[in-house]
């Protein structure tokens, strides 16, 4: 028999709990049973790129017209990024034209692929640990 667990309510799970817990005494805490709170789950601390892919979006199901608020949320989360690059490239180009009177265009292309090329590294299955790394051990900006 199968036992289909994707309409069990809290309720539900807290009944069978409290059943457990008095037909079983003394193996009960053996089984390792944790009580289910809500507010423990939400006091849990969302960070890095969970919160903006996994936390975001999961509330953004929960809006009135969803799928708008989620092509603006990622609109939003693209503008940032180029926003921010704009800044890192233009901080790393301004001082070497400058100082060695350079071409800007040349320049600017040169750092374009070479943050192209580095970018790739997180787009790949493995993206995720380096951006832990780089998160955990590059100086900030």
């Amino acid at each position: 028999h199968h036992i289909n667990l994707s309409s069990v309510t809290a309720e539900d799970y807290h009944l069978v709990y409290d059943i457990i817990q008095k037909v079983k005494e003394e193996e009960f805490p053996a089984l390792h049973l944790n009580s289910c709170q809500i507010e423990d789950e939400l006091n849990k601390a969302v960070q890095g790129t969970g919160l903006a892919f996994i936390a975001f979006t999961e509330a953004m199901t929960h809006f009135p017209a969803s799928p708008f608020w989620s092509v603006m949320f990622f609109l939003m989360l693209v503008n940032l990024g180029l926003g921010s690059m704009f800044g890192t490239i233009e901080g790393i180009i301004t001082p070497v034209v400058d100082t060695f009177k350079v071409r800007k265009e040349i320049l600017t292309v040169i750092c374009c692929l070479l943050a192209f090329c580095i970018g790739l590294i997180f787009v790949q299955r493995s993206g995720n640990y380096f951006v832990t790394m780089f998160d955990d051990y590059s100086a900030t900006l």
